[in-house]
């Protein structure tokens, strides 16, 4: 399941559609996770905010997917080293 992520006013993640410009109401969190791991066997994370800019990760976004989702999650934004990748491998727990 591929879901674009951004941070909407300081209240947590949220997943936007159209071009990463409208936010809906699913909120990423430990219950969302839980939910739509039902339908899907991976996650493929986009975090919106650091996506193409290659300025470094989102690391909240890496650290709540790391903590809450319980199947395998590819998290896609803001790499431009190595030591971006150890560091998703870190905060992910994978």
């Amino acid at each position: 399941l591929d879901l674009s992520c951004r941070v909407r006013d300081g209240d947590g993640y949220f997943v936007v559609t159209d071009r990463w410009q409208k936010f809906t109401s699913l909120k990423v969190n430990e219950e969302t996770l839980s939910e739509l791991a039902q339908y899907c066997s991976e996650f493929l994370i986009h975090g919106v905010d650091v996506e193409g800019k290659k300025l470094g990760i989102d690391e909240d976004l890496v650290s709540i997917l790391g903590k809450y989702s319980p199947i395998p999650a590819t998290y896609a934004g803001g790499v431009c080293t190595l030591k971006d990748m150890e560091l998703i491998k870190g905060l992910g727990q994978g």
